[in-house]
């Protein structure tokens, strides 16, 4: 699920989904969403133990 996320939210090629779905969600006007930047979200691992393997 978070996959799925991530790629439909997450990329810049995506930007337009991620803006209708932050306004609805936050009820604003996609307007005020125009200068959202999309960071890279990866989380690196510091533990041996961590969710993701490396």
């Amino acid at each position: 699920m978070d996959f799925v996320f991530k790629y439909i939210f997450g990329s810049q090629q995506h930007k337009r989904a991620l803006v209708s779905f932050l306004s609805a969600v936050l009820r604003v006007p996609k307007e005020e969403l125009k200068g959202l930047e999309i960071l890279n979200s990866e989380l690196i691992k510091n533990h041996k133990k961590d969710k993701r393997e490396s």
